[in-house]
């Protein structure tokens, strides 16, 4: 895969007639490839917010996903781009893929400081806080963006599995019961959740996922 470079030609107002045609084609490829890393994420972030995290890991490891080449990619669009939220989240999207769960929450707590107001920035570092065990500051952070945003489903089925995996099954049934009172939809995957594999004996959550 090439590197993510047009944003730095670009910034140094390289003008296009100074360009051989090898040149440009060379930076339209660049460009495609940066399109569809960040495909691969808008639809990882969809199925994160429809429960479907393990779906949305295999794209995260897809042909253009999260690998070492993908974050040196990253890593070249912030040098150009600090301040923007958007590469510290790719560049820790990337390092979730990577299971470095540490360094990806740094990145989200740098883009969090550009972009506090984006509630699935709050849900991307719970999740990478619950991933180290850290569940206290998970919930933190899940909170948060359950504040920022009380009617999303996701956000009361991820907390849920935080709890489930505290240890705290009543705060996590009661995530339940609301996320599936939104979306009946969540049901389904909560059946086969790994997240909540504490509750699978459990009869309320047996009585819930009908």
């Amino acid at each position: 895969m090439k590197k993510l470079v047009y944003l730095i030609g670009f910034l140094m107002a390289v003008s296009f007639s100074q360009r051989t045609w090898a040149q440009s084609v060379s930076d339209q490829n660049d460009q495609a490839i940066e399109d569809t890393l960040r495909v691969h994420l808008q639809k990882a972030q969809e199925l994160v917010k429809q429960g479907k995290k393990e779906e949305a890991s295999k794209i995260l490891t897809a042909e253009h996903g999260m690998n070492q080449e993908a974050l040196t990619n990253a890593e070249q669009l912030i040098s150009v781009q600090p301040d923007s939220a958007d590469n510290w989240i790719l560049k820790g999207q990337i390092l979730q893929g990577l299971d470095r769960q540490s360094d990806a929450c740094t990145a989200f707590d740098n883009a969090l400081e550009l972009n506090p107001s984006r509630t699935d920035l709050w849900g991307m570092k719970a999740a990478a806080l619950a991933q180290l065990g850290r569940y206290d500051e998970s919930l933190t952070s899940m909170n948060k963006g359950i504040e920022l945003s009380p009617n999303a489903a996701e956000n009361f089925y991820n907390r849920a599995c935080i709890y489930c995996l505290k240890g705290d099954k009543r705060n996590a049934l009661d995530d339940l019961k609301i996320a599936f009172s939104m979306n009946a939809g969540f049901k389904k995957h909560a059946l086969t959740d790994k997240d909540l594999k504490n509750l699978y004996d459990d009869k309320e959550f047996q009585e819930l996922t009908k």
